[in-house]
Formats: C-alpha cells, sequence, structure tokens
C-alpha cells in the first residue's frame, strides 16, 4: 500500500513512510511503543484488537495530540477515550443491536442462550449488549434464559454443554449464540454436535 500511495506521488507530494512496531499483547508496552512513535514525529498511528491495548496507546497519542485510530478493539468506550483517537469497527452496541433485530425479526427465534467469554471484554460486553437488546425485540425479559461462560482459551466445553443441554428443553430454547474469538466458535459448535445438540448457530 506504501510503495502504491508512493508511486503516486504520495500525499500531497510527500512521500509516506511506515513505521511498525510490536505491542506485544500488552497495555504497558503499547503506551511504550506510542510513545516512541511520538518521538519519530508520526502523523498518525493504527492499531490494537482490544481496549486495554487501544486506551493505553490512545491516552499517549491523545496527550501528543497525534491521530490515533483503533484498528479492531469493538468496546464503544474507546471512541471516549480522547478527541483525537477514532474507532474503524463497528462498537459492541451496534453489533449486539443489528444481530440482535436480525435473529428475532428476521430469523423468528424467541429463547436465545449465549456462550459467554467472560475471559476478555470483547466477549463479556458484548454478551451483555446482546442480551439487552434481545429482551427488547422480543418483549420477553426472559428471551436469554440460560448463560453457559468460559475463560479466553478453553478448548473443553463439555461441562457447559452438558449443562445446557436440559436447559434447552427446559426453556424452550431455539438458537445458539457465539460472540467467541475465532478459535473458541468452531469448538463450541462441533462439541454441541458431538453431545447431540442440534440447535443452529449465530456467530
Amino acid at each position: 500500500g506504501v510503495e502504491l500511495l508512493n508511486s503516486k506521488g504520495g500525499i500531497k507530494g510527500h512521500p509516506v513512510e511506515l513505521l511498525i512496531v510490536d505491542g506485544q499483547s500488552k497495555p504497558e508496552a503499547f503506551a511504550v511503543r506510542a510513545n516512541r512513535l511520538l518521538e519519530e514525529n508520526v502523523l498518525a498511528a493504527i492499531g490494537g484488537e482490544d481496549i486495554s491495548f487501544v486506551a493505553a496507546a490512545g491516552q499517549v497519542f491523545e496527550e501528543g495530540k497525534t491521530v490515533f485510530i483503533d484498528l479492531a478493539g469493538t468496546t464503544p468506550a474507546i471512541a471516549l477515550v480522547g478527541d483525537f483517537v477514532f474507532m474503524n469497527p463497528m462498537p459492541d452496541n451496534d453489533q449486539a443491536r443489528a444481530i440482535a433485530k436480525y435473529a428475532v425479526d428476521t430469523l423468528g427465534y424467541k429463547k436465545f442462550t449465549i456462550f459467554k467469554d467472560v475471559g476478555s471484554t470483547y466477549g463479556t460486553v458484548l454478551t451483555d449488549y446482546l442480551t439487552y437488546y434481545l429482551k427488547e425485540f422480543t418483549g420477553d425479559k426472559n428471551a436469554v434464559p440460560y448463560i453457559p461462560s468460559y475463560n479466553l482459551g478453553d478448548t473443553d466445553f463439555s461441562s457447559q454443554i452438558t449443562r445446557l443441554k436440559p436447559e434447552i428443553s427446559k426453556n424452550n430454547i431455539e438458537v445458539i449464540i457465539l460472540p467467541t474469538w475465532p478459535d473458541e466458535a468452531p469448538l463450541i459448535a462441533k462439541q454441541c454436535r458431538d453431545l447431540g445438540i442440534k440447535l443452529p448457530f449465530i456467530g
């Protein structure tokens, strides 16, 4: 992308230089690297896939009055970090509202279960918003009667699935929502099938 841009004269005649730094998936490292980039006099920066990383770097860039674009973090509060911090992805509340409206109004489902990743902000916040909007669109305060929980990085979901099975018939659950990371969703779906759960999934 940089080569293509520079081959066409850069930005207003100025060549573009790309600097890449490693945040090491640690908030403190993101803050250190952000300070380093400010020392390099960057015009703007982009990165982060979680609010902890985006907030750590974003606060540094905010103080330096330098634009920072959130690459993949979806927590709505990211937009509140500062005036120089901008979100690229759709925030969790908008994602959850769109999913809930489609599941209820288009697919016609009324009872849900949601696998909640309590080990990440993404999984926790998105599940909470989904629960809120599913109740709103169905008009049923018990639209999500059962929420199995797990931790980011888990690979065995048999205990959660075993506990879920009686809840399905007890509460007339019609569909399973997986607001999960890419590694966990297929494992949950496969293990549900292996243990006899045939409900559809929304991911």
